[in-house]
């Protein structure tokens, strides 16, 4: 229950007693009481007391009227509609105007028979799903289901040069091992054809330094060297492939990135929906609470109201002392025979003065 967005004294009870509806602040004649005891007691008397009780009355009444002022916590241009907070608020606690002493022990009746149990849960759920520090919705990302992830990030960035940005393939020893793998057995296959041509060209009576020989062993060379070249180019073909593989991880890796990113946000916003419906059905479901409240003491101020003016007719239709004296002497007179018109009187008149 509260003035312009300010709580009254009643508010900052627990809700487990019941609501304190008064004015804050000790009342005027309390400090009148307390001051003309305490000047007594300090042998004061006549005027001199008389002043001291009046200054703690108007003390007294002016800090009653800063709290109500403060409670009310109206605007500026709104202050003009009540002169007399005090008085106000007095008259609010009172039932005169919004009803609040009835509302407010509604309000402690329900959490009394446990009506507000579920609304109270409610808000202690909601409450702990918002975090106190910025509003937001508090959200679990699971960032324990993560590490892998970042693990095999790291792996695809040592795969990437700092210096150029460039995606590396192969090291030079996976270069290397990746080449010899190839030309080893092409070194071998050189050698051995090298060995069985000096056989044949021997067992044929062929000089080696001849130009036969030497032909036969530029062929076998030649081939060797085709052959190495093409390990080589296999070799740069891997490297490229390697690149290829890298790039390939590191977009997924991004992709993933993303993926998580996005999964946070529909999850953030998911969050935030739930928490801000759970808000919008406490804010109804007082509403709710507030409008049948006000409607319920607004039936007992208007049945009261006809009672009193039923009974305020009652008393207006019920014939005043003067009227029920005038109507007994036209009885009286009607009876003696003397109801008549001024001209009958008039007659009884004569007869009475010619005797």
């Amino acid at each position: 229950m509260a003035l312009g967005g300010a709580p009254l004294a009643f508010e900052d009870q627990p809700d487990t007693g019941p609501p304190a509806m008064a004015i804050g602040g000790q009342s005027p004649q309390e400090a009148a009481k307390e001051a003309r005891k305490s000047g007594r007691q300090q042998g004061l008397r006549g005027k001199q007391l008389k002043d001291v009780v009046k200054k703690a009355r108007q003390s007294a009444n002016q800090a009653q009227i800063d709290w109500a002022t403060k409670a009310l916590n109206l605007p500026p241009d709104t202050t003009k509609y009540v002169k007399r907070p005090k008085k106000f608020i007095k008259n609010l606690l009172a039932g005169k105007g919004p009803a609040f002493k009835k509302m407010a022990l509604l309000r402690q009746a329900s959490k009394d028979l446990g009506y507000t149990q579920a609304q109270d849960k409610m808000t202690g759920v909601v409450g702990q799903n918002i975090d106190p520090t910025t509003g937001q919705a508090i959200v679990d990302y699971h960032t324990e289901v993560t590490p892998e992830m970042q693990e095999w990030a790291k792996t695809v960035g040592a795969h990437i040069d700092p210096a150029t940005g460039r995606v590396i393939g192969l090291t030079p020893d996976e270069r290397n091992t990746f080449f010899n793998t190839l030309a080893q057995p092409i070194k071998t296959q050189a050698a051995g054809a090298y060995e069985s041509e000096g056989q044949r060209e021997a067992a044929a009576g062929i000089d080696p330094r001849s130009g036969i020989a030497g032909e036969r062993a530029r062929m076998i060379g030649t081939t060797e060297a085709s052959q190495l070249a093409g390990a080589g180019q296999q070799t740069a073909l891997e490297d490229i492939q390697r690149q290829r593989d890298w790039e390939t991880h590191a977009s997924n890796i991004a992709q993933l990135e993303e993926s998580q990113r996005a999964s946070e946000m529909a999850g953030d916003i998911n969050k935030y929906g739930v928490v801000q419906t759970g808000l919008t059905n406490l804010a109804q479901l007082g509403e709710n609470q507030r409008q049948f409240d006000v409607t319920y003491t607004e039936g007992q101020r208007q049945a009261a109201q006809r009672r009193a003016d039923a009974k305020k007719a009652a008393e207006e239709a019920t014939p005043s002392g003067m009227e029920k004296a005038a109507a007994g002497l036209s009885g009286l007179l009607g009876g003696l025979g003397m109801g008549g018109g001024g001209g009958g009187g008039g007659g009884m008149m004569s007869m009475m003065g010619g005797k």
